[in-house]
């Protein structure tokens, strides 16, 4: 397992064609948009007893899954911290973000499938075509 250092990121996710994306808070939601200055898209990772919690920076609220994840589900913003799991991703200098203690199949952060603007994060299987995530201290 990855070995992450406390502190605060921008986490994007790089799509053949569409440059970087990053992790952006969008209302209740947690959505991937290229760089904006308007939207908050600063996280703190934070070890916890299964593994570690993505908050938004600056504020008491969390990336999430609710208490029986699902695939498809999407990430949404609680005020309840939620275990992620950070393992080395399928290419140099990324990481994979997982559901602790699920079993199989794993489930991992990714694109949610509703074709819709701006693009969410939801639970989604790890699969071949994964680009992996990468974590850039702010």
């Amino acid at each position: 397992m990855t070995t992450i250092t406390e502190g605060a990121y921008r986490i994007s996710l790089t799509s053949s064609g569409y440059g970087d994306q990053f992790l952006t808070v969008d209302d209740q939601w947690v959505a991937l948009l290229p760089p904006d200055d308007q939207r908050p898209q600063q996280w703190n990772i934070r070890p916890c007893d299964d593994g570690y919690t993505i908050g938004q920076a600056n504020t008491d609220t969390y990336a999430a899954y609710d208490d029986t994840p699902d695939l498809g589900e999407p990430i949404t913003l609680t005020s309840q911290p939620c275990a992620w799991t950070i393992t080395d991703g399928p290419h140099k200098d990324t990481v994979s973000f997982g559901v602790p203690n699920i079993g199989y199949p794993p489930l991992t952060l990714g694109l949610a499938r509703a074709l819709v603007y701006p693009p969410r994060v939801a639970l989604s299987p790890a699969w071949i075509g994964d680009q992996g995530w990468t974590l850039i201290p702010a």
